[in-house]
């Protein structure tokens, strides 16, 4: 397995792939980064108003 693409981009680097648990805490970091912008979203009035009036009108 060691010819795959990737793999050969890390051996090339001289380093290791990165190990799951790595991969976990930038996937969390990057949930956190993306619901806190979410989040800084809606303390604009204007913002939460028109996403109100954006849902409102699906029905």
């Amino acid at each position: 397995m060691s010819d795959r693409p990737s793999r050969r981009l890390f051996d090339a680097l001289g380093d290791d792939r990165p190990s799951g648990t790595l991969r976990r805490v930038a996937a969390w970091a990057a949930a956190v980064v993306v619901l806190a912008a979410v989040f800084a979203s809606y303390l604009n009035p204007h913002m939460a108003l028109d996403i109100a009036n954006r849902v409102w009108a699906c029905f």
